[in-house]
């Protein structure tokens, strides 16, 4: 497909276009076993081979699979993967960001700061014409921009949802409190505390009705956001 694979002495093999342009780096930190390459093969079904100081390595360079783990820079256990400009990965070390072939901690969350990161999913703010992505972690809080991380407030959610009759509106639960938080004129505001429940829950939707559609012990249930009013209904209830 025209590209070149040169083997190196002490960088592993570097891939080039026509043009002489690096467009992939396989080396230790890649998993190749040596950072010397003596020979380079091509087989029939055009993966490359790899003859090195130390063994012999098939490189499936064509896959459509990339596999990241701690090579690439990635600690702990993942909990989520979201795109904003860059790729983003949580986990409970940490969050981290995509860049150079290469996964980077976000320095106010992961290195020493290291704690356990839930992103959420990316949140469209029509009104300011932006993109945000909050984070969850266990100290409060925080929204991802520029590959760094700003605190908004100490609590730790659980669960966030933007409402769809007012985009700007964010709805997000901790065990038995129900808050929201809006974003305007680029600044997110401190949480208000909307209703405090008698035992934890969960957020499902909004019905357009103002009306929050949520679960308690698996059982549905409406809150509705204006007079604060809870309907439940009975086992094998028409809804």
């Amino acid at each position: 497909k025209g590209y070149f694979a040169l083997g190196t002495i002490l960088n592993g093999i570097i891939i080039v276009n026509e043009k002489g342009k690096i467009v992939r780096k396989i080396n230790k930190e890649r998993g190749l076993q040596s950072q010397t390459v003596h020979y380079l093969f091509c087989d029939e079904q055009n993966e490359l081979w790899a003859g090195l100081t130390y063994g012999i390595s098939r490189l499936e360079v064509n896959s459509p699979i990339s596999i990241f783990n701690e090579k690439n820079g990635i600690k702990g256990s993942i909990y989520n993967v979201r795109s904003l400009d860059e790729l983003y990965v949580s986990s409970n070390l940490g969050i981290f960001y995509y860049e150079n072939e290469k996964f980077k901690g976000v320095p106010e969350l992961t290195e020493e700061n290291a704690l356990q990161v839930f992103v959420s999913p990316v949140f469209n703010f029509p009104e300011n014409n932006e993109q945000k992505l909050l984070a969850a972690t266990t100290k409060g809080t925080w929204h991802i921009e520029n590959k760094k991380a700003v605190k908004i407030n100490n609590i730790y959610p659980l669960g966030f949802y933007q409402s769809s009759s007012d985009p700007s509106r964010i709805y997000f639960n901790r065990y038995f409190d129900l808050f929201s938080l809006s974003y305007k004129v680029n600044k997110f505001s401190q949480p208000d505390t909307l209703h405090h429940f008698s035992e934890y829950f969960s957020i499902g939707c909004e019905d357009g009705k103002g009306n929050l559609w949520m679960f308690m012990n698996s059982k549905p249930f409406l809150y509705n956001l204006e007079n604060k009013k809870i309907t439940t209904f009975e086992e094998n209830e028409e809804i």
